[in-house]
């Protein structure tokens, strides 16, 4: 039995137990296991863990989730370069007009606990009704943001790929218009060592390379192991990682 012979649900087993980056090594290991490790359904499942609870969440819930990934599909891009995409749009530090215009904001005073005052930004003109008045805003070559003879705004991105605007004075954040996400993930949140996930895949190729053995006993002899690399994972004090919590990273070619 060679490797191109193991079903894909083998592969996709082992998969379950890595992140991206892992799932990317292994793409260099044959034809077969690129092509499985590259599988839309694989990435999809990246992406439930890892846009959970980012700003604008395009999965945010079934609904939204059934219309996103026939969009992309009709635009020609897979699972995987969705990914991609918003790994690299999530570490982007330069703010453009697009996320100026296309968020609400919440203005607040640095220093007090006062109730949020919300404003937007317009495009023609450029103003926003700030405090009780109509000003006028731009972006500067240095990437700040300048509203009428007010303190210059500096720029900076939070961890769940927000936008904030603040300087010593006042703080005006982007308002995620997404409530109550939740991650999608049917296939938990559980990483493994490289070393633990290698010995799996042996184990697993092993099982189903017996031809003595039925569909059954192979199918228990997984899951035997599969509790067994669960245990070795509680006894090595390995807590189970979160994608979500991860650093960030991109998925490189």
């Amino acid at each position: 039995m060679v490797l191109s012979d193991l079903p894909d649900e083998a592969f996709f087993s082992i998969f379950s137990f890595l992140d991206p980056q892992q799932t990317c090594r292994c793409t260099s290991m044959s034809r077969a296991v690129k092509r499985l490790a590259e599988a839309d359904g694989l990435w999809q499942e990246f992406c439930f863990r890892r846009w959970s609870g980012k700003h604008k969440n395009p999965l945010r819930d079934e609904v939204h989730s059934k219309e996103y990934w026939p969009k992309q599909k009709a635009l020609g891009k897979t699972a995987k370069e969705c990914f991609t995409t918003a790994e690299v749009e999530g570490r982007r530090t330069v703010i453009t007009r697009h996320d100026l215009l296309n968020n609400e904001w919440n203005f607040t005073w640095s220093h007090e606990q006062d109730k949020p005052i919300r404003i937007v930004f317009r495009e023609d003109p450029c103003t926003t009704v700030l405090l009780g008045r109509t000003c006028t805003w731009s972006i500067t070559p240095e990437n700040h943001v300048k509203i009428d003879e007010y303190p210059t705004l500096s720029v900076s991105r939070t961890k769940a790929w927000g936008w904030t605007l603040s300087n010593a004075y006042v703080d005006i954040c982007a308002v995620d218009p997404v409530t109550g996400m939740r991650s999608l993930s049917s296939l938990g949140k559980r990483t493994l060592s490289p070393a633990i996930a290698y010995a799996w895949y042996a184990y697993v190729f092993h099982a189903l390379s017996d031809e003595h053995a039925d569909e059954r006993s192979r199918t228990e002899r997984i899951q035997r192991f599969r509790e067994r690399v669960e245990l070795l994972q509680m006894r090595e004090q390995q807590p189970v990682r979160n994608v979500e919590n991860e650093p960030d990273f991109v998925v490189l070619e």
